[in-house]
């Protein structure tokens, strides 16, 4: 084997930040491509739940039409299908209600992760001070 000529301070710096920003560009590339099968996966996902709740929402349909027929033969049709959608429309409203509760924007922000970026803000101030 034959001695490798010495390289330069200067030379292997420069090398290691060509290496460098290679392998940053190789993982950035894999990322993507990692998040676009995800993305792919989950479009999937979302397509075989739609296709669930489709099924699900029409046999629940049923459900509460073999409900109205059942309750209609003590009372008449227009009672059981009043006392029905009225049960269905007050569970509904409270689901819906529990829900956009939920979704309201101070519930979803993330209470814990900003206090603690604040606090490290605060860190970072007095160290610099």
């Amino acid at each position: 084997m034959e001695p490798q000529p010495s390289r330069s301070i200067g030379d292997l710096l420069r090398s290691l930040v060509r290496d460098i920003q290679n392998l940053v560009a190789t993982q950035i590339e894999l990322a993507v491509a990692e998040a676009q099968e995800k993305l792919r996966q989950a479009g999937i996902a979302v397509l075989f739940v739609s296709c669930g709740l489709l099924f699900v929402f029409s046999a629940w349909i049923v459900l509460l039409f073999a409900l109205v027929t059942a309750l209609s033969v003590h009372l008449p049709a227009w009672a059981a299908a009043g006392i029905v959608a009225v049960v269905t429309a007050l569970v509904g409203g409270a689901f819906l209600a529990i829900g956009l509760r939920d979704l309201k924007a101070d519930r979803l922000k993330p209470k814990r992760t900003l206090a603690v970026l604040r606090h490290e803000r605060e860190i970072i101030k007095e160290t610099l001070s």
